[in-house]
C-alpha cells in the first residue's frame, strides 16, 4: 500500500518540506540575552544606623520583592531612556512604515473638500507633547513584553533576560537592566543614610538646644540664690567647709571638757584631790588665795 502511494507520499513530505523552509526563513530571528544578579543579605554598616538601615531578611520573600522591583515601570523607563530604546523600530511602533489601513486613512483625508480640513474641531488630533509621551509609554510596554525576571529556586540569584531580533540589543538592554536595579538599590541606601544622617543631626541640634537652656536655667537659679561660683568652688561650698572646721573644733573642746570633767570626779573622791586638780591648781583665783593665804600665816608667826 505504501508503494503504491509513494507518490503522493513523496510530493506531500516535499511539499510540507519546502513550505517550512519558505516559512521559517520569512520569520524574524529573536535572541535572548540572560544576566543575573544576586541579592546580598550580608548585612554591612559603615556607621551605627542598624536601626535605621538594616540589610535584607534571609527569607525568599526578599527575592521576590527584588523580582517586582526589577519589572517595576520606574526601573523600565530608565532602561529606555539610557538604552535610547525610542530609537529602535522594534520597541518605537511609531518608527515603523504606515500600515496598509493607515496609508488608506490619509489617502482619504486627502481627499477631502478644503472647508472640512479647516473645521478644527474635527480634524484636532493630540498635541506634540501627548504624541511624544504616547510614544514614550508604547515603547516602555514594549520593553515590558520582552524582559523576563524568574528568581531562581532555593537561592538569592534573579535571572534577567531581555529577548530582541538584534542580538547585541539584546545583550545591551539586559546589562542596562542589570546595572541600573544595582545602580537603583546603591541610590535607595545613600537616600536612606542621608535621611538618617539629617534626622541625627536634627536630633543633636533639639539635644543642643536643650543642654543650653538648663545651663541657662542652671545660671539663673544660681544668681537669684546667691550661689556664685569662684575658682570652681561655690560659695555654699564654702560655707560647708567653715562649718565643718567649726565642728571639728567644737568636737575636740568638748573631748578636753569631758576629759577635765572625768578627772575632776575622781579627784573628788579622794582626800584633798580637789586642791590637786589641775583645773584648780592652774586656776588664777585659787593661785591668788594661795598667796594671801601665805602672807597670813607668816604675819601670824611673827606676832606670835
Amino acid at each position: 500500500m505504501i508503494w503504491r502511494h509513494r507518490t503522493l507520499l513523496v510530493g506531500t513530505v516535499f511539499t510540507l518540506t519546502t513550505l517550512a523552509i519558505i516559512v521559517s526563513y520569512q520569520l524574524t530571528p529573536r535572541y535572548t540575552a540572560d544576566a543575573s544578579v544576586m541579592v546580598d543579605a550580608r548585612r554591612t554598616n559603615v556607621v551605627d544606623l542598624q536601626s535605621v538601615m538594616s540589610g535584607l531578611p534571609l527569607d525568599i520573600g526578599a527575592v521576590q520583592s527584588e523580582a517586582q522591583i526589577l519589572t517595576s515601570r520606574s526601573l523600565a523607563e530608565k532602561v529606555v531612556e539610557k538604552a535610547k530604546l525610542r530609537h529602535y523600530t522594534e520597541f518605537n511602533g511609531s518608527l515603523r512604515p504606515p500600515s496598509m489601513t493607515k496609508q488608506m486613512i490619509s489617502f482619504v483625508a486627502g481627499l477631502l473638500p478644503e472647508w472640512l480640513e479647516k473645521d478644527s474641531s474635527m480634524l484636532e488630533g493630540p498635541s506634540e507633547e501627548e504624541r511624544a509621551k504616547a510614544i514614550h509609554a508604547a515603547v516602555v510596554e514594549s520593553f515590558l513584553s520582552r524582559l523576563a525576571v524568574i528568581p531562581v529556586v532555593r537561592s538569592y540569584v534573579i535571572s534577567i533576560s531581555v529577548t530582541s531580533e538584534d542580538p547585541e540589543l539584546a545583550a545591551l538592554v539586559t546589562n542596562t537592566v542589570a546595572d541600573l536595579y544595582i545602580v537603583d538599590q546603591l541610590e535607595a541606601k545613600f537616600e536612606a543614610t542621608r535621611h538618617a544622617t539629617t534626622w541625627l543631626n536634627d536630633r543633636l541640634t533639639e539635644l543642643r538646644d536643650q543642654v543650653r537652656a538648663s545651663e541657662r536655667a542652671v545660671a539663673a537659679y544660681r544668681e537669684e540664690h546667691g550661689i556664685v561660683v569662684s575658682n570652681d568652688t561655690t560659695i555654699l561650698g564654702q560655707q560647708l567647709a567653715e562649718l565643718n572646721s567649726q565642728i571639728i573644733i567644737a568636737r575636740t573642746e568638748r573631748a578636753r571638757a569631758e576629759a577635765r570633767l572625768s578627772e575632776a570626779r575622781d579627784l573628788l573622791g579622794q582626800p584633798d584631790g580637789a586642791a590637786s586638780a589641775a583645773v584648780v591648781l592652774d586656776s588664777p583665783l585659787i593661785q591668788k588665795l594661795r598667796e594671801q593665804e601665805a602672807e597670813v600665816l607668816l604675819r601670824w608667826s611673827r606676832e606670835i
